[in-house]
């Protein structure tokens, strides 16, 4: 469970825009495969308050990570290859996030 803060900054301008609490969970999980190899899930999600900057319509937003990862062991040392897939949802209002996919 994750609890924290986002302040996101405009890289260009330097602007500061809305802070939001956040709120989350991630799990990860290691499988062995045999003595050198092993796949590792990780799964996060996280929401929040917050606008984007041009429309406020908009009052939360829920982010998400899924990732997969194969590692080669070396000792206590590893290389892995990983892919994933990213998303980010913008939500009118909690009401309205019913059944939304």
């Amino acid at each position: 469970m994750d609890l924290g803060q986002l302040k996101p900054v405009n890289d260009d301008t330097g602007k500061e825009n809305q802070t939001s609490k956040i709120i989350g969970d991630q799990i990860e999980y290691q499988f062995a495969l045999g003595e050198s190899f092993s796949l590792s899930l990780f799964g996060a999600e996280f929401g929040g308050k917050g606008a984007l900057p041009d429309n406020t319509k908009y009052e939360y937003y829920k982010a998400g990570i899924f990732v997969a990862e194969l590692r080669v062991w070396m000792g206590p040392l590893f290389f892995g290859v990983h892919g994933g897939r990213y998303f980010l949802t913008w939500i009118e209002s909690l009401s309205t996030y019913t059944g939304l996919k």
